[in-house]
C-alpha cells in the first residue's frame, strides 16, 4: 500500500511540474503571438483583457472605444 501512495504522489509530482512548463509555454507563444499580431501601420490589436485572446473580439472592442 505504501509503495502504491508513492507512486501516486510521483505521479502526481510530475504531472504538477507538466503543467507547470505547459504554462510558461503558453505564455511565451501568447507574448510572441502579441508581438506578431499588428497591422500594416504598426498598431497592434492586442486584448487588453487577458481573457480576450480572439483578435477579432479585440478590434470590435476597439472600434467600440473609438466610436
Amino acid at each position: 500500500m505504501e509503495g502504491r501512495v508513492a507512486n501516486i504522489e510521483e505521479e502526481m509530482t510530475r504531472i504538477k511540474t507538466e503543467i507547470k512548463e505547459l504554462k510558461e509555454m503558453f505564455g511565451e507563444m501568447m507574448r510572441l503571438w502579441k508581438g506578431k499580431n499588428s497591422t500594416q501601420d504598426g498598431e497592434k490589436l492586442v486584448a487588453a483583457n487577458p481573457r480576450e485572446t480572439n483578435t477579432s473580439a479585440a478590434h470590435d472592442r476597439e472600434e467600440a472605444e473609438a466610436q
